[in-house]
């Protein structure tokens, strides 16, 4: 049997990449916190994210860190290249320096600040922190521009959607292109 599924009406690009993500919300008990929870010498505890780059590949993610990673990259990317100037001689970010040196719009600092809770409640941590390459061309990572909506849904879903989107294992984000077919 060959599935086809034909779109009619939709615009459409040259761009040969694809993003999607599958979220199983059935099966709430595979919640699972795989995030590894560092904790600082006044108590204080964070998880680190790293950006990355999600291009063409041909991936497929069910784990946290890469899930919460594209979230978090689609936020980060959104830095200028002038602005990382501003905070030389680091690699982590947290929210204080975002705001402290006005590296986002607002908008972009609510869907971090949302994000930072959501994954703060759930891991039972203080804070999210972001580590990034500043030598790096990209240094807060690359979504492929034709597929920037799909994080962008995602950041404005409701929070019960978030955490099933990065915890549950049985949830996939699908990193592919059309070179292969």
């Amino acid at each position: 049997m060959i599935l086809i599924q034909k779109r009619t009406n939709i615009f459409e690009t040259n761009s040969s990449s694809t993003h999607s993500i599958v979220v199983n919300s059935k099966d709430i008990s595979k919640l699972n916190n795989t995030l590894h929870t560092l904790h600082t010498s006044d108590n204080k505890s964070y998880v680190i994210v790293e950006c990355n780059e999600f291009g063409w590949g041909v991936d497929q993610y069910t784990d946290a860190k890469m899930k919460l990673s594209y979230l978090v990259t689609y936020i980060c990317s959104r830095i200028s290249h002038d602005n990382i100037k501003k905070i030389k001689d680091t690699s982590i970010l947290n929210k204080d320096i975002i705001i402290e040196n006005n590296l986002l719009e607002t908008q972009y600092i609510e869907l971090f600040t949302k994000l930072e809770n959501i994954i703060c409640k759930f891991c039972n941590c203080d804070e999210l922190k972001i580590k990034f390459d500043e030598d790096d061309y990209f240094p807060f990572g690359y979504i492929d521009h034709q597929s920037t909506a799909v994080p962008l849904k995602i950041l404005h879903s409701d929070d019960d959607y978030i955490i099933d989107y990065i915890f549950n294992p049985n949830s996939t984000l699908c990193i592919d292109n059309d070179n292969h077919i």
